[in-house]
């Protein structure tokens, strides 16, 4: 057998005509270290390379998704070149300082305050900026833009430790999550403890081909319950097992009935507990499954508010391009206005009434807090594709100038020192584990759960944001899973 080369690159370059740059995918939570091989101002391919972050932890051992190693033509397409406007149906162009201007106007019309909705691919700088700049205008409705409901109380409902995957683990469950797609290189621990430990996996929801056999319980949560009662065969191995490890993913998080899932699992995990002895737990981790995720947590951006929304007349979408969390906003609602910034014509831009362009995430230097808590940076990998977009941070501190609002100081530094806290935190310090650990337990036990399946939709993982659903490749990945999987739709 031949060599195994990647087809989008066969043919285009030589090695030695490439520049390299090493930087750090943010389409997935993981913030794995990448390699993007330039060819004057083309990206050529992008690389797995070691992470070489003296911080230990985290390890990504060289493994990247499919959507970081082959979506980056969609860098170069439907991007937006300048300032938009809304007239009715269409948009028009404009200068930034025109399309300030009419930023002002609306914000001195509506006094009850802005919303601001952070998107997946946000970075820490612009979005604490963004939040300084909604809180000086009289509000504190700053959303994460996935309706993910995670109490972001404690940092150990939203980051996990990849050490926790090591041979001690002798039981794992899997629920609605396909670690294979989302994280590869923990996908690549739990195939290692299998054939190194015999682990045994188990998975509630879709079957999925993760490269180690699992077993698959179904895709239905009453086998939570079953298990509870000791009516499913699983209780006894859970019980037996000394360090048994269940680890959640996001569609189980985003389901409407989340808020007695919740209760049931914290339920769940307390009584298997109280089953087991001193010397055995049950541990319960949520993976989360985009890059902003976990900065958005930490510097204090809560789970959409419908309501919030909906009664908001002026609404910031910074690189918001979720159709879940759009599908909120009222439809023909002429009193709203909404202002989206970001790098492609996509969802966001269409429901906005100003568009204001930004670089991503390979044209500029930006910082991300990974799943595992540990800061990562971005480099400039190409020079940006339109000589009138700007870096996120850099516009969001323009309009606070522009909006004379003197009490918005804030700079690169004072965001830098901020971000600066965030490293010097320990994520198992004694004190979260003991405000972990001595939790109350919710008063409500009648749970309310819906009977629709935990379903992990493999065809969406291509197409989850603006850059990904911009690519050609991630397009023909799409139709070419749909076919093999006979899907109609």
């Amino acid at each position: 057998m031949g060599a195994l080369t990647s087809k989008p690159y066969a043919f285009l370059a030589r090695s030695w005509e490439l520049s390299s740059t090493e930087t750090i995918d943010i389409l997935d939570s993981a913030c794995s270290s990448i390699r993007a091989d330039t060819k004057g101002n083309l990206i050529m391919r992008i690389l797995p390379n070691l992470n070489k972050v003296k911080n230990q932890k985290f390890v990504d051992h060289g493994f990247i998704s499919d959507r970081a190693r082959f979506a980056y033509d969609g860098i170069k397409t439907q991007r937006v070149s300048t300032p938009l406007v809304r007239d009715k149906n269409t948009f028009s162009e404009l200068n930034w300082q025109n399309a300030f201007e009419i930023i002002k106007k609306q914000i001195g019309q509506f006094n009850q305050g802005m919303v601001g909705v952070a998107g997946r691919l946000a970075d820490i700088e612009s979005s604490l900026a963004l939040k300084k700049l909604i809180n000086l205008l009289g509000s504190n409705n700053c959303f994460n833009s996935e309706n993910i409901k995670i109490n972001n109380d404690l940092k150990t409902n939203y980051l996990v430790d990849s050490k926790m995957l090591n041979e001690s683990v002798d039981f794992c469950l899997l629920i609605g999550l396909n670690l294979r797609q989302e994280i590869p290189y923990l996908n690549i621990k739990l195939r290692r403890l299998y054939y190194n430990s015999n682990l045994e996996i188990a998975l509630i929801g879709s079957k999925n081909m993760l490269s180690y056999p699992t077993l698959q319980i179904g895709m239905s949560l009453s086998i939570l319950l079953n298990i509870l009662e000791g009516k499913h065969k699983l209780c006894k191995k859970i019980i037996k097992s000394k360090n048994a490890l269940i680890l959640v993913g996001s569609s189980y998080y985003q389901r409407a009935d989340f808020s007695s899932l919740n209760n049931f699992l914290v339920w769940f995990n307390y009584k298997l507990n109280l089953l087991k002895t001193n010397n055995s737990t049950i541990k319960i981790k949520t993976i989360i499954n985009a890059a902003s995720h976990a900065g958005l947590f930490e510097i204090g951006f809560n789970q959409l508010d419908r309501a919030s929304l909906n009664n908001s007349n002026l609404i910031y979408l910074l690189l918001t391009d979720e159709v879940s969390t759009l599908n909120y906003l009222k439809k023909n609602n002429t009193n709203q206005f909404i202002i989206y910034q970001g790098h492609h014509v996509d969802v966001g831009a269409f429901y906005s009434n100003i568009v204001l362009p930004t670089h991503t995430y390979l044209e500029k230097t930006a910082t991300y807090l990974n799943l595992e808590g540990v800061i990562s940076q971005t480099k400039r990998v190409i020079t940006p594709v339109y000589s009138n977009s700007h870096e996120d941070w850099k516009i969001i501190i323009a309009l606070s100038q522009y909006l004379n609002t003197t009490m918005f100081t804030i700079d690169l530094n004072e965001i830098k020192n901020k971000i600066n806290i965030l490293k010097n935190y320990r994520f198992y310090a004694e004190a979260n584990q003991i405000l972990e650990n001595n939790s109350e337990l919710p008063l409500q036990q009648n749970f309310k759960i819906y009977r629709k399946p935990i379903h992990y939709s493999i065809y969406k993982f291509y197409t989850v944001d603006s850059i990904t659903r911009a690519s050609k490749i991630m397009t023909k990945c799409i139709k070419l899973i749909k076919e093999y999987l006979n899907f109609s739709n």
